[in-house]
């Protein structure tokens, strides 16, 4: 007889994961979990303390997930902080429920310690002080979790999904917006558009701006 294999924190946290990319970390509940995982509710209690540790537990595998190798020694902050947003926003796509919840733990685990600690040990070894280390993090997380929130919540990101708005467009002109119009008609509704090169556009000027005041 096979014998079942023993729970473990790891396996709830992939499994909890799971639901929440699945049905919204609002529908995530311990009951769910339990019965996704063929075991009473009250089993679960015996891993974890309570619901807040599971969503401790979550968060730190999402961040565990976020690709960017970097030497902290490394001069060239702009070329590795560029490389950190992208890399934080691959994940935060696969789990987009999750940016909510990023930034509002007062029980970090290790991942995000670890991570946070890297991107600070980045700046600062470039000679940031600690008043521009704060800004510079601020800014880009917050333009990172927010062009996710609206790159996940919009109705069509590319050219080829747009035309299927081009009765709603044609409706914008007859009711007088012409600028809208024009501006779907020259711009979005081209084939090659993609909502998801304005990230790149948007990170660029960020981290010019950074630059400019870091010289200064």
């Amino acid at each position: 007889m096979k014998r079942k294999k023993a729970l473990t924190k790891a396996k709830i946290f992939k499994e909890a994961i799971k639901l929440a990319d699945n049905y919204g970390i609002a529908n995530l509940s311990m009951r769910k979990l339990a019965k996704k995982l063929n075991i009473e509710a009250m089993s679960l209690y015996n891993h974890l303390a309570n619901k807040e540790e599971l969503l401790d537990g979550i968060v730190d595998e999402v961040f565990s997930k976020i690709d960017w190798r970097t030497d902290t020694k490394s001069k060239s902050w702009k070329p590795e902080l560029r490389k950190q947003a992208i890399a934080v926003r691959a994940v935060l796509l696969q789990h987009p429920w999750s940016i909510k919840l990023l930034n509002s733990r007062s029980n970090p685990g290790p991942s995000v310690l670890r991570h946070h600690n890297k991107v600070l040990g980045l700046l600062m070894s470039c000679g940031f002080s600690y008043s521009m280390c704060a800004h510079t993090y601020a800014l880009i997380d917050s333009y990172v979790y927010g062009f996710v929130i609206q790159e996940c919540s919009l109705p069509a990101t590319r050219g080829c999904d747009f035309v299927e708005m081009t009765a709603s467009i044609n409706a914008l002109s007859r009711q007088g917006f012409p600028y809208l119009t024009k501006m779907a008609e020259e711009y979005y509704l081209k084939p090659e558009y993609s909502f998801s090169d304005e990230f790149l556009f948007g990170l660029d000027l960020i981290l010019n701006g950074v630059e400019q005041a870091f010289k200064h």
